[in-house]
């Protein structure tokens, strides 16, 4: 899963773009944080691993051409995705030749996002095969119940499942401090919030897979917990 962050003033329009975006991009790519600010923006640069950066170009505090500066200075190689309506920056990009992947002027067609996200998607996953591999034979697993991937809890079940496989855990004992360890992934998301949409979208997983495929997995009880799903997915990864 790859980490997007947003920096712009108006991030309402962009989080309403990314709620809409289709199924291959949304099992690929989260939210990680949305800033208002260049400075906010710089500070979590500087401290987080991202791996895509949406970045307006005239935002208040510290602009976007003085954070290409910065992660230039300090080697981040964050692939950049620009969006402006602003000309005089889009050539001070240029004229500076800051490494951006991508300039995108407002108004863009989400068309023209989704194809410079797809790219870098592709080539990140060149970089990162192993990865991938991991994330793919997850994917598979879930692809045989019935889930709604666009969902917020199935994407916290894919990284529960993937940060499982990363640590070698075979078995979760405790899916309170799992919960604990997923949000930390996230800024301003608590274990509690991850557990109730966790706990909904298998609810709901339960009602709409068809009962054959529950009982091949669950021939003790046809409607799993949380638990008990993570732990069959998990047992079923390692087993095959």
């Amino acid at each position: 899963m790859l980490n997007l962050l947003i920096v712009d003033d108006n991030y309402e329009y962009l989080e309403d773009v990314f709620n809409n975006l289709s199924d291959k991009i949304s099992e690929k790519i989260r939210i990680l944080k949305i800033c208002s600010d260049g400075e906010k923006a710089l500070d979590y640069i500087m401290n987080t691993k991202i791996d895509i950066i949406l970045l307006d170009l005239n935002i208040p505090k510290v602009n976007g051409i003085e954070i290409l500066e910065k992660m230039k200075e300090n080697n981040i190689d964050s692939q950049v995705i620009v969006i402006s309506g602003e000309t005089d920056f889009i050539v001070e990009i240029i004229s500076k030749k800051l490494s951006v992947s991508q300039i995108l002027v407002k108004p863009f067609e989400l068309e023209d996002l989704i194809n410079s996200l797809d790219k870098i998607i592709f080539d990140l996953d060149e970089n990162e095969k192993i990865d991938s591999d991991v994330n793919e034979k997850i994917l598979k697993l879930l692809n045989e119940f019935c889930f709604n991937k666009n969902n917020i809890g199935y994407k916290y079940i894919v990284d529960s499942l993937n940060f499982c496989v990363d640590r070698e855990c075979r078995y979760i004992n405790r899916t309170k401090k799992l919960y604990k360890d997923i949000a930390k992934q996230y800024d301003g998301i608590t274990s509690t919030n991850i557990e109730w949409n966790i706990s909904k979208c298998i609810q709901s997983m339960n009602k709409l897979t068809h009962r054959d495929v529950l009982e091949k997995y669950f021939p003790y009880n046809n409607y799993p917990s949380p638990k008990m799903f993570l732990n069959e997915i998990l047992d079923t990864y390692y087993a095959s």
